[in-house]
């Protein structure tokens, strides 16, 4: 029978390092994807906002242009 020896302790340091570090990237990845959707959400609102804007602009002229 192989007797397994106790991995290096700085070895067992940078597994759990490594298993931190994955932890973090994967936080990150879910905050950037809620920020992406966030920024779709806040462009399709902007557009919509400035349609709106548009549309009341054309059917309220200004009345000071009539003066001219």
């Amino acid at each position: 029978m192989i007797d397994e020896a106790e991995p290096h302790p700085k070895l067992v340091q940078l597994n759990e390092l490594v298993g931190f570090c994955e932890r973090r990237v994967l936080r990150a990845d879910d905050r950037v994807a809620a920020a992406q959707l966030e920024h779709s959400e806040a462009v399709l609102a902007l557009n919509d906002a400035n349609k709106r804007r548009a549309h009341w602009i054309a059917a309220n002229p200004d009345p000071q242009m009539e003066l001219i």
